[in-house]
């Protein structure tokens, strides 16, 4: 089909929607809204999923591994932590009890972690820590005796600025070793003043309905104890934070929508000079976002993060249209009957709102093409969204116009357009120059953050809560990956290819790793960890002790000098549940779990990615399942967006570009267009550097995002410059103001995510706008300026 014939065929459908609304308005409204109510209906169906797993596919290897030990591990879906705090020691114990037998009894909860197996480490103490914590100890220990024996000073009269910190850290290393000697029955602070239980969902708990079923539960259990027994009692842990993570996403986007409502509201009156012409605007934008976000349900079963603020997008991009379209149906019934003016508005106008909108809408799908479901989903339905409202407006607004017309609220607009001029050659080569600072300093200042840390929600927690776990949890440490084997020699086989790798490699970012066989060694590990405890006591035998006047250090010595090894390691029989609970599996028998801790910073991509990269290298048996755990999904993720960023960015650039060329049939009028979206990015780019603002894994979304939005200004300005043959001034002041407008709009839409609390989002939102403002710059200040020459070239 030719272009002209399409042309033809879309003026003909224009004319007969439009003469038909005008006709019949109170019919195509009705038919409006016969369409919206089942998808109205369908709207509290959209649920929001905050989990950081949730933005890979279903396919990618970190997700299928996470199904995989989900059912397999208790507890690697989250948990939840009860504390409870009293001065008054029987006061809180009988609270203890009471708290335990009653979350037993909920069905919700599989199992709870609240006790420590105190007759067995009474007996194997020391003997269950590693070699390599033994050598810390003992290093810890003989620093301890060069201080306090008398040559301690000369010895060590160069390193007495840091002898406070060195002082910290040996009675750290030290109590390590203790801890296994005078440990309490229950999970406790040193003080036993507080006391925690843990606590793990059922297997099938793991939505966030669920979940904050579960919550509640507990909540109010724990509100009961409080009268019950008088004392401190509260609920923190890994699903506690989980809900407060999706509670403040849920209460930005409410706030971020009251912030958009009014600030949208304030520039169409701004834009407009009047109240009446704004419910004509939003009237067709809420039907196609009815239609849209009730529809969603049909395909994408949540919504994510990123895409959490797709509604409020979509409201700042859709608006557009109807804003183009009024616009010029107000300035053209002056001159037209209504009728012919709407008609007019819609053949040509409609055709440049069709262009931007269906530009927008590929740019968005192009997304869609990712293995990051932050971006595919972002595309497929915001996509899918801005068509949706394209459709609404171009055939629900021409009778809400019709119904302004003969209820006679609306008005033609008889004002002279902008006054703003075509700017000079002058202006125009200082924003030329202007751009290509820009340009040179974003690529040489340009960074991507790595920092995940940066990207964590700043979520508040219940005074003191916080401290509390900390005084009884101090020690602990998440693993940054897991390992599961099945069987002792799949077990045995991973334990000696994690070893050699940490050993062998001297970049190696493996820092330790647990299992059965840590607490549960074969003789030879035995009699290494017996030579080691033997030097440790004969350390603390030595004479120098005497001079030691620190109460923590004279605890800590008389611990170890009293304490008797055992002549063996305990068997696997003799392992008690307690212990094993984060080492055996619970539901199946014969699977063998493998904590393994990162050496540098879990939220750091790079470290995270190297981490990972050596898990994923390691020559292990089939049977093993793994690696998985929090810096997996951050290496996977991170290696999915500054791989496919890219590629994204180029492919939506193109299809962008090969669009416009198809609907122009001109390349250097495709080239006209596309200037002020490349030269905006160019100054966006600089800009970025300017600020400080660097590219992270939610941002990036925005370049092909902005690729899409950015071309319209360029589209509507070089139709229109055309229609009105070539006139530049003539074209400026009619769209100028236009324009303004509906790049004010969109910036609207992305402050309110700018607004948000979330720094991933709000990096978005502050990023668009700054990419929204560059191509309103040189569309209007710069492109105005190309085209006046070529005017004045025509002209001579």
């Amino acid at each position: 089909m030719s272009q002209k014939h399409m042309q033809n065929l879309y003026s003909t459908l224009i004319r007969s929607i439009c003469r038909f609304s005008f006709r019949h308005p109170f019919f195509v409204l009705a038919l409006a809204l016969v369409v919206c109510l089942p998808a109205a209906q369908q709207l509290n169906r959209l649920r929001l999923d905050t989990n950081l797993l949730r933005l890979l596919s279903e396919d990618n290897r970190v997700v299928v591994q996470k199904n995989q030990i989900r059912d397999i591990v208790t507890g690697s879906g989250g948990y939840f932590t009860v504390l409870l705090e009293s001065v008054d020691r029987k006061k809180l114990l009988s609270a203890f009890h009471a708290t335990l037998e009653r979350v037993l009894e909920l069905e919700e909860v599989e199992a709870v972690e609240y006790q420590n197996p105190r007759d067995f480490i009474k007996k194997y103490g020391c003997l269950l820590l590693s070699v390599e914590d033994l050598d810390n100890v003992l290093e810890s220990l003989l620093k301890l005796e060069a201080q306090f024996s008398p040559m301690g000073d000369d010895l060590l009269s160069e390193d007495k600025p840091d002898s406070e910190g060195d002082d910290r850290g040996n009675k750290r290393e030290i109590r390590r070793m203790v801890r296994y000697l005078d440990l309490p029955q229950y999970h406790q602070s040193e003080d036993g003043q507080t006391m925690a239980i843990k606590i793990y969902p059922a297997k099938g708990i793991s939505n966030m309905g669920d979940i904050s079923l579960l919550s509640r539960r507990l909540e109010g259990l724990l509100e009961n104890i409080r009268a019950e027994f008088a004392v401190w009692a509260g609920l923190t842990g890994s699903l506690k934070n989980d809900l407060k993570h999706y509670s403040f996403i849920i209460s930005d986007l409410v706030r971020s929508g009251a912030i958009v409502a009014v600030m949208l509201t304030l520039m169409l009156f701004i834009g407009f000079r009047s109240v009446r012409v704004i419910p004509f605007i939003l009237l067709p934008l809420g039907i196609g976002l009815v239609l849209a976000f009730g529809t969603i349900p049909l395909f994408a079963k949540s919504l994510n993060t990123i895409t959490s603020f797709l509604l409020l997008v979509s409201f700042g991009l859709g608006i557009d249209f109807s804003i183009h379209l009024l616009r010029r149906f107000l300035n053209e019934w002056p001159h037209k009957p209504a009728e012919e003016a709407l008609v007019t508005t819609f053949v040509s106008t409609g055709r440049s709102v069709l262009v931007s909108g269906f530009t927008t809408a590929l740019a968005l799908f192009v997304l869609a093409s990712s293995n990051f479901r932050g971006f595919s989903e972002f595309g497929i339905i915001g996509g899918y969204s801005i068509l949706i409202v394209l459709l609404s407006v171009m055939v629900f607004l021409p009778a809400i116009i019709s119904l302004g017309v003969k209820i006679r609220w609306l008005k033609p607009d008889t004002r002279e357009g902008s006054r703003i001029g075509v700017p000079g050659k002058k202006a125009s080569l200082a924003l030329c120059v202007v751009i290509m600072v820009a340009l040179i300093l974003a690529g040489a200042g340009l960074k991507f953050d790595f920092d995940f840390s940066q990207m964590d929600v700043d979520i508040p927690q219940e005074e003191g809560i916080h401290d509390r776990y900390k005084a009884v949890y101090e020690s602990r440490r998440s693993p940054g990956a897991l390992f599961v084997a099945e069987g002792l020699t799949e077990l045995d086989e991973l334990l000696i290819a994690l070893e050699k790798s940490r050993s062998e490699n001297p970049q190696s970012q493996i820092l330790k790793y647990e299992s059965i066989r840590s607490l549960s060694p074969d003789e030879q590990e035995t009699q290494a960890r017996l030579s080691l405890i033997a030097e440790i006591k004969e350390s603390v035998s030595g004479r120098w002790i005497r001079r030691v006047d620190d109460p923590d250090y004279q605890k800590l010595i008389s611990e170890i000098r009293d304490w008797d090894p055992p002549p063996r390691s305990p068997d696997f029989g003799e392992l008690p549940e307690t212990f094993t609970y984060r080492l055996i599996s619970q539901r199946y028998a014969d699977y063998y779990i493998v904590p393994v801790y990162i050496r540098g910073k879990k939220q750091n991509g790079k470290d995270a990615a190297a981490f990972a990269n050596e898990l994923y290298d390691l020559e292990i048996s089939s049977e093993v399942i793994g690696p998985f755990g929090d810096t997996t999904i951050i290496a996977e993720v991170m290696g999915i967006v500054t791989e496919e960023g890219p590629r994204l960015i180029i492919f939506t650039f193109l299809g962008i570009f090969l669009l416009i060329f198809w609907q122009q049939r001109s390349f250097p009028q495709a080239l006209w267009i596309v200037m002020p979206l490349i030269s905006g990015m160019a100054l966006m780019s600089g800009l970025m550097v300017v600020f400080g603002i660097r590219l992270n894994f939610f941002n990036i979304v925005v370049f092909p995002t902005l690729i899409g939005i950015g071309i319209d200004d360029g589209v509507h300005y070089y139709r229109r410059w055309l229609e009105m043959g070539w006139n530049t001034l003539a074209t400026q002041k009619e769209l100028f103001g236009t324009l303004s407008l509906t790049t004010a709009t969109t910036i609207c839409s992305y402050l309110g995510i700018a607004f948000s609390r979330h720094p991933g989002l709000r990096s978005i939102g502050f990023l668009a706008c700054l990419g929204l403002l560059s191509t309103w710059l040189t569309t209007l200040f710069l492109l105005p300026g190309v085209l006046n020459l070529l005017d004045k070239k025509k002209k001579g």
